[in-house]
């Protein structure tokens, strides 16, 4: 859902372009534009509506490096590939003002095209040092020569053979590089050219219209090339499981699997993060807690029996750990959030904010087993770092507020309580609508905590 449709407000064609802009990043960066801390309606919304996405250059340097595997190339060359126009275009559909974006699925569209044929893309400024750069990338030979007789004027050229056989080698590598990326974008490209046509004979044409032709070319055009299929079918299940298709999700989801599990056998992490995506579905989708709790169980047996450390198995111990919670399985839940941020703290990159999640539910489990004030403890860690990453911007701040003042209201410290729900209620008021369901139950229970704990009778008449 694009920002204006979670405001509620006018859907327009812009819309169409901001779904599309999100597929083409997850296509590009192997995930989505914006890091959620739960699976949670409100969490998702939240990253939608207040986070800026990074850069796709940027956010593929912060990834591990099997998440550019299946690429072939490594993390640094996959962010100079993206670097530039394809950040800009990129970044352009994901404006949060519809205004700002492209004003057609068309317009989106030939922006692409312009990229794929060397020419310069609308959605940068035409400096003269942009053009001169498109140029020198459309005639890399001419440009090229006359470079190198500047240089050999300047000091001479000694190049031995063994430097000859390197940079073929490397400019090989760079090409089919270049190419993989180029085929991945190739796919959007063809997916809105589609739509258009569809345009001519029909009144609208949607993104679930779309994305079923592409998903039709991937199963027929990419039969040789599974890596690919598998990472752009990867994100058709989410784009699918976004627009409420469910059963084309899971079609998809599965279809993932089955390829992973082909390529790599059964005990690899890609099978095990495919594993872990089905399980997530079935859990928060289907609700179907049998299926789910084996496809979870499943996943955790093979990063085990793998044993590298990931993102992508933090993040199953942490889904499973939620799992497990719901049935009041304390012990198991504990030992699965401690896995998790023993692993999130291992790995490399930015991983505050599911450290944070991570603690939170872990503050849940002891909070839930009355141990407050381990409870109380974790609500705090988590806390400092959620604010650390997004300031007070952010309503899993708020909650975790009102969690904190749950504590102290049962250890009779009300007035400290009576500050954090009002904090609280003042963070989700400066983010979300007034009549938002997260808004009125916090306005509900400060009313009836002043009830209960004070003389502001008044304001707690107007709260509740």
């Amino acid at each position: 859902a694009s920002p204006e449709q979670i405001l509620g407000k006018k859907v327009t064609t812009a819309s169409d372009t901001y779904s599309l802009g999100v597929l083409l990043y997850k296509l590009l960066t192997g995930h989505r534009p914006y890091r959620f801390k739960s699976p949670a309606l409100r969490d998702i919304e939240q990253a939608i509506i207040e986070e800026q996405p990074t850069k796709p250059s940027s956010s593929v340097l912060k990834a591990e490096e099997s998440a550019v595997a299946t690429r072939a190339t490594s993390k640094q060359k996959l962010a100079r590939l993206l670097a530039g126009d394809i950040d800009t275009i990129v970044l352009k559909a994901l404006q949060k003002e519809p205004e700002r974006r492209y004003s057609s699925v068309e317009q989106f569209q030939k922006d692409i095209q312009r990229f794929l044929s060397g020419l310069p893309v609308s959605a940068q400024p035409d400096s003269v040092a942009y053009r001169f750069r498109k140029f020198v990338r459309r005639n890399t030979l001419v440009v090229g020569a006359a470079t190198l007789v500047l240089l050999s004027l300047a000091g001479g050229i000694v190049a031995s053979q063994w430097q000859a056989r390197q940079a073929q080698r490397e400019r090989d590598r760079a090409r089919q590089e270049t190419e993989k990326a180029e085929q991945v974008i190739s796919v959007l490209n063809e997916m809105l050219s589609a739509a258009d046509l569809t345009r001519a004979t029909k009144k609208d044409v949607t993104v679930a219209e779309v994305l079923e032709q592409a998903s039709q070319r991937v199963e027929r055009d990419f039969s040789n090339q599974p890596e690919i299929a598998a990472d752009l079918l990867a994100t058709f299940g989410s784009t699918y499981e976004g627009l409420q298709l469910f059963d084309k999700a899971e079609a998809a989801k599965r279809k993932v699997l089955q390829l992973h599990t082909q390529m790599f056998g059964n005990q690899h992490p890609k099978v095990a993060e495919a594993l872990h995506n089905l399980g997530e579905f079935y859990h928060i989708v289907k609700e179907d807690r049998t299926t789910a709790e084996s496809l979870f169980t499943k996943s955790l047996s093979v990063f085990r029996a793998f044993n590298q450390p990931s993102r992508a198995f933090a993040t199953t111990l942490n889904d499973y750990g939620v799992f497990v919670q719901d049935e009041e399985k304390y012990a198991l839940a504990d030992s699965l959030f401690n896995a998790a941020l023993m692993m999130y703290r291992q790995i490399p990159g930015d991983n505050r904010r599911e450290i944070a999640a991570s603690l939170h539910n872990l503050a849940l489990t002891k909070d839930w087993q009355k141990d407050l004030n381990a409870a109380d403890s974790l609500y705090r860690e988590s806390l400092r770092i959620q604010r650390s990453v997004y300031s007070n911007n952010n309503v899993q701040i708020a909650v975790t507020l009102g969690n904190i003042g749950f504590i102290a209201e049962g250890r009779g410290d009300f007035p400290e309580a009576e500050r954090l729900f009002r904090e609280s209620l003042a963070i989700r008021r400066s983010l979300l609508r007034d009549d938002h369901s997260s808004v009125v139950a916090n306005k509900i229970k400060l009313g009836l905590f002043l009830l209960d704990h004070s003389s502001e009778f008044s304001e707690a008449e107007q709260l509740c």
